[in-house]
């Protein structure tokens, strides 16, 4: 990602710009942009060309968005050399934003720091979710995907709760649930025998973590980690999928690193999305990807956004607010992990992570919903 920086050497500039973003209706949400001035400076916040009253700092924050603040919204500086006006950064107001209903990881998975490793958290309440979450080897070639892991194990490890495990998906399982859970996801059933493993069910614990390696002594090879929001009534139910990360070996060809996500309703979604790689030295992981990117392509194949290197967001500033406010922590700056934030249309979406000019190693690919 490359942009054009507004700066000059005495009248004030830009670094980066507001944000462009959906807003769900009666939820704070602040826009701000980096200036850079020689001397002192005056700030008016304006939307859609209008200046708005007492908006005389380098943020603005409405504490209540609602659909009348729908607009454009720029930041003029002034100093003793003039006026300058920022890029325009676009809130929309949405009263059901789009929400994550089906997400998965692909990548190759072995044992030890190459175990896939999907964590993915539930927002909008407490009480239970019905879940179908597998772990596919054996099933991915039928899809013509070469070298998948013959026989993954699954575990789920709750942040309350016991560890569950499953080997193989048609033992041990409700067979009548999976077959209801699959219908009411999408998710097309697998064959009866085969090796690729499953947990179906209701599932209250607020975080899980699912583990993804080969069974006994079985070969590493590519997986497919899938969580489907199988419950019933989903407009119904204020629970829901709001984060997924997954850490695997990402590899060159079929061994590139792939998150999956599905956003449902009628609305657009805005979302946060990051490939980490050097950060994951501070996690103790020795075989980290140096220098990570990533793209996103909705289902249709094409190419929604290329991103590298976080500290080159046009949007730096709304990129570190709005990632501490949900929790995640940024990298060092400086650093070559990924990050940006995007506002996405109903569908089906893709993030391929690779390694610039074809590194390996371990990285992180998450998806967090903003609301």
């Amino acid at each position: 990602m490359s942009f054009d920086l507004n700066i000059v050497s005495d009248g004030p500039g830009f670094t980066s710009r507001p944000l462009s973003r959906t807003v769900e209706v009666g939820r704070p949400v602040t826009v701000s942009a980096a200036v850079v001035s020689d001397t002192e400076a005056t700030y008016q916040w304006n939307k859609d060309g209008t200046p708005i009253q007492g908006a005389t700092q380098a943020t603005y924050t409405i504490a209540s968005f609602q659909a009348g603040d729908t607009g454009l919204y720029t930041l003029s500086v002034t100093n003793a050399s003039g006026t300058s006006e920022s890029l325009a950064g676009e809130l929309t107001a949405t009263e059901t934003p789009g929400e994550l209903v089906n997400i998965s990881t692909r990548g190759f998975a072995g044992t030890g720091e190459q175990t896939m490793i999907a964590g993915f958290y539930f927002g909008g309440g407490a009480g239970p979710m019905d879940l179908l979450i597998r772990g596919l080897g054996p099933d991915l070639a039928k899809r013509n995907v070469s070298g998948v892991m013959p026989d993954p194990r699954l575990r789920l490890i709750p942040s309350v709760g016991d560890e569950l495990i499953n080997d193989d998906w048609d033992i041990g399982n409700d067979l009548d649930m999976v077959t209801t859970f699959s219908n009411r996801s999408g998710a097309v059933e697998l064959d009866r025998g085969s090796a690729d493993s499953l947990l179906v069910g209701s599932f209250s614990a607020p975080a899980y973590t699912a583990l993804v390696s080969p069974k006994g002594d079985s070969s590493s090879g590519i997986v497919l980690t899938e969580v489907f929001d199988a419950d019933e009534k989903k407009a119904e139910t204020p629970r829901r999928l709001v984060n997924i990360s997954t850490r695997a070996y990402v590899g060159t060809g079929d061994e590139v690193l792939i998150a999956g996500f599905w956003i449902s309703g009628s609305e657009k979604a805005t979302l946060l999305i990051r490939a980490l790689g050097p950060e994951l030295e501070n996690r103790d992981i020795v075989n980290f990807l140096p220098d990570p990117q990533f793209k996103i392509k909705n289902i249709s194949g094409e190419d929604i956004l290329t991103s590298e290197d976080w500290g080159n967001s046009e949007f730096k500033d709304s990129l570190i607010r709005e990632s501490v406010a949900i929790g995640a922590d940024m990298p060092a700056e400086g650093s070559l992990d990924d990050a940006t934030i995007v506002t996405l249309d109903p569908g089906g979406y893709t993030v391929i992570v690779r390694g610039v000019n074809g590194a390996t190693g371990v990285g992180l690919v998450e998806v967090f919903e903003i609301r």
